[in-house]
């Protein structure tokens, strides 16, 4: 069994959903969405949501 780390843009997510006006998309279960990406044989090790202010 694979151990998988997924690092998501937390920033550029919430601009994409901001820019679509679809408030809905901004309570996103990560984890669900990490699980489907998964193979059978992936196992989530971590997951980090990373987010930058410029």
């Amino acid at each position: 069994m694979n151990k998988v780390n997924f690092y998501i843009d937390g920033f550029n997510i919430y601009h994409a959903i901001r820019k679509i006006k679809n408030n809905r998309l901004k309570w996103i279960n990560y984890k669900l969405l990490c699980e489907e990406i998964l193979n059978t044989d992936d196992e989530i090790n971590e997951i980090y949501i990373l987010t930058n202010l410029i």
